[in-house]
């Protein structure tokens, strides 16, 4: 069976918590805390009220594996920024097909102009994910985070909707 993305529900917060929280997730988060879960549960009540937030979890095998949200910065641009996790067992591909659907859903369902991402320069699997996708790095947001008690790079990542549908004609 093929996965889908749809719209997060109130009954998924709990495992989307938990995999947010997870070790190997949260350190390449630009806000490392733990979420508590009346912290999460405001977020969620906060985003059905923001129609330039779209949350998505993408459903594979009769369960949800991934997490995407989407920010649209406005109305008339129609460009979107992007953060995402998988589960932490999720098996490998699985992030790849997320994106794909998610991709699509965005360039024909939203009429997306552009989709983009920022990646913390240590992100090294979130970096070849992108450029395996066929993002273009647009830049370096030199020393923007800092975590740990040092400052970080940040990798912005971008495809446009010309560039995602030639790549995916052939």
């Amino acid at each position: 069976m093929t996965g889908f993305p749809r719209d997060m529900k109130l009954s998924d917060l709990t495992i989307i918590r938990e995999w947010r929280n997870d070790p190997e997730i949260n350190h390449y988060m630009f806000s490392q805390h733990k979420i508590t879960q009346v912290e999460h549960q405001l977020w969620f009540e906060r985003s059905q009220n923001n129609p330039l937030l779209h949350l998505n979890v993408y459903v594979e095998n009769q369960g949800v594996k991934g997490f995407v949200q989407l920010q649209n910065k406005s109305p008339e641009d129609k460009v979107y920024e992007w953060g995402f996790y998988m589960s932490p067992t999720a098996t490998s591909g699985t992030g790849t097909k997320m994106a794909k659907l998610i991709l699509n859903k965005v360039f024909e369902e939203m009429n997306g102009k552009k989709l983009f991402g920022e990646v913390l320069a240590f992100n090294n699997p979130s970096i070849r994910f992108h450029q395996k996708l066929g993002f273009s790095q647009e830049g370096v947001l030199r020393e923007h985070v800092f975590l740990n008690d040092e400052y970080h790079d940040v990798y912005c990542f971008g495809i446009l909707k010309s560039e995602w549908e030639k790549r995916n004609t052939h």
